[in-house]
């Protein structure tokens, strides 16, 4: 079996290096007036980095079907579901994340303070445990 993060199953890799910048990737745009193309580096927001750990840690605990629409939600930059989702399976098959990834998501959420995401999401991370040290 071959093992593949979601992070790498959406860009179309088999292998992650440690060098890959998980920032961004290079897309290469055509100018509809000149029709040249043009090679740019997009990036992702903040929220989609948070979510594609989030997606990567808990990737033991997640079914086929659940990676899927993962990454689905992820590539369509759904962010906010697809880490509810990913939340949901975590609680359910408590399953511990890392503590350092939790802080992160705890102060990602301050963000969005008062919104219904905020208060859902909050309520996943009270009830997951951390990695034993």
């Amino acid at each position: 079996m071959i093992d593949i993060n979601l992070m790498s199953a959406f860009h179309g890799v088999r292998s992650f290096s440690a060098d890959h910048d998980r920032t961004g990737h290079e897309a290469h745009i055509v100018n509809s007036v000149t029709g040249r193309t043009d090679r740019r580096r997009q990036t992702m927001t903040s929220d989609a980095i948070v979510a594609w750990q989030l997606a990567d840690a808990a990737s033991p605990c997640l079914t086929g079907e659940e990676r899927t629409m993962i990454v689905v939600q992820l590539g369509c930059g759904e962010n906010h579901l697809a880490a509810e989702r990913i939340l949901a399976v975590v609680v359910r098959e408590c399953f511990p994340l890392p503590a350092t990834l939790l802080t992160t998501l705890t102060t990602r959420l301050d963000v969005y303070v008062g919104t219904r995401e905020e208060r859902r999401l909050r309520a996943f991370i009270a009830r997951i445990g951390p990695h034993a040290t």
